[in-house]
């Protein structure tokens, strides 16, 4: 009976070998391997509106998160500018507070006959017109107020600062560039695949990438270029350099430290089995 059992369980050890063997033998065939490098977007910031640079916070190679103030340009003449603005609007509020004044006057005399009516219609288009000009100075006020919050400049998303281009003290103009930033997210892995493998892959397909430093990220096909082209010069394929390719964007899932742009990474896809 023992040895029954004994050669059963041999018999089921073996069996769950060859079923192992021949599911990663069957795995490993259908997987497919690029050679690729990271992609880092970077974003040039800049201001909206031109001045004179008071203070830049921040410098290269720090974290900066989103809204963060990263810098500020000399905010005194839009301050003056947007005070104006809103004296210029409490003037013709005024006005057009007397001007209505008039036309419900000089309509009433009109009624009464003693008033004529081409004095009532000046009345009414003087009251319209300053109606315009009351229209056109909060709109102004509202574009001042706009420029004053420009002259700070805030990071649009988390990230690093790659360059600080400018100093305090220098007088940029309207989107001239300050820094240069590195986007946090996404982060992904430029590839190319061969058209013989095309059929094979598909927009959310499991990916692993791993770095010449032996670590390993999870990632997906995010982007699959419906145009082929020649594979760039900078990129190791195991493919003839003339052959067509179709470019391939993976987004790595789980960000760690270490990851650099221009980075070459090998990415193995991971068919559904």
């Amino acid at each position: 009976m023992k040895k029954l059992l004994f050669a059963f369980i041999v018999v089921v050890l073996i069996g769950l070998g060859a079923w192992y063997f021949y599911t990663q033998q069957h795995k490993d065939s259908h997987e497919i391997t690029l050679y690729g490098n990271i992609d880092i977007r970077d974003v040039q910031l800049s201001f909206r509106v031109s001045g004179r640079l008071t203070k830049m916070k921040v410098d290269e190679g720090d974290k900066v998160k989103k809204g963060e103030l990263i810098a500020t340009l000399d905010a005194e003449p839009y301050i003056n500018h947007l005070k104006e603005a809103e004296g210029q609007v409490k003037a013709l509020e005024a006005e057009l507070t007397t001007a209505e004044r008039n036309v419900i006057n000089y309509q009433t005399l009109y009624q009464k006959n003693a008033g004529t009516k081409d004095r009532y219609d000046r009345a009414v288009d003087k009251r319209d017109l300053t109606q315009a000009q009351l229209d056109t100075a909060k709109a102004a006020v509202e574009i001042a107020r706009i420029n004053v919050e420009d002259t700070q400049l805030l990071a649009p998303s988390n990230g690093v600062i790659l360059t600080r281009v400018q100093e305090p003290g220098a007088i940029v103009a309207i989107g001239q560039s300050v820094y240069d930033m590195a986007v946090e997210d996404p982060i992904w892995a430029r590839a190319y695949v061969s058209e013989a493998d095309l059929s094979k892959i598909y927009p959310g397909m499991k990916a692993i990438i791993s770095t010449d430093s032996g670590q390993q990220y999870k990632g997906h096909i995010g982007f699959i270029s419906p145009q082929a082209e020649f594979t760039p010069k900078t990129v190791e394929t195991t493919q003839l350099r003339t052959d067509l390719v179709y470019r391939l964007r993976i987004i790595i899932d789980n960000k760690m430290p270490g990851i650099q742009q221009g980075m070459p990474v090998t990415i193995k896809l991971i068919p559904k089995i």
